[in-house]
């Protein structure tokens, strides 16, 4: 499994065998911290409720570009980057496993309005 699904860069998981498909990277600072995280909350409740498994990392004592690289080792898909101008513009940022997750990679832009028929398009079009 790990011999095919992987990368120099860790694991590079299908969606539908993933245990976590999405994971919300919130990007904050004192000021952002409540409205970031309620935000990254209620995304997490309406994906996981729509039958895709969803992770908020909260740790506190680890940087956005170490959450980052943690993930993307272990393969979680689609990473969602949760920051105050997602929040203000009513829309989330995505960076998809298979292009890598960090700092440098490729992100999509994505309206909250339509966000689970959004990912779930996204789920079948990284298969």
């Amino acid at each position: 499994m790990i011999m095919i699904h992987s990368d120099n860069d860790g694991l590079v998981l299908p969606p539908k065998i993933a245990q976590i498909q999405v994971v919300i990277v919130p990007i904050v600072n004192n000021e952002t911290k409540a409205k970031i995280m309620d935000r990254a909350f209620e995304i997490k409740a309406l994906l996981n409720g729509s039958g895709i498994r969803t992770h908020v990392d909260d740790r506190d004592n680890h940087n956005p570009g170490f959450k980052f690289a943690h993930w993307e080792l272990r393969g979680v898909p689609i990473c969602i980057h949760l920051g105050k101008d997602e929040v203000e513009g009513d829309k989330i940022t995505v960076s998809l496993r298979y292009e890598g997750c960090g700092k440098n990679s490729p992100t999509h832009v994505m309206p909250m309005e339509g966000l689970v028929e959004g990912m779930q398009k996204t789920m079948v079009d990284i298969h």
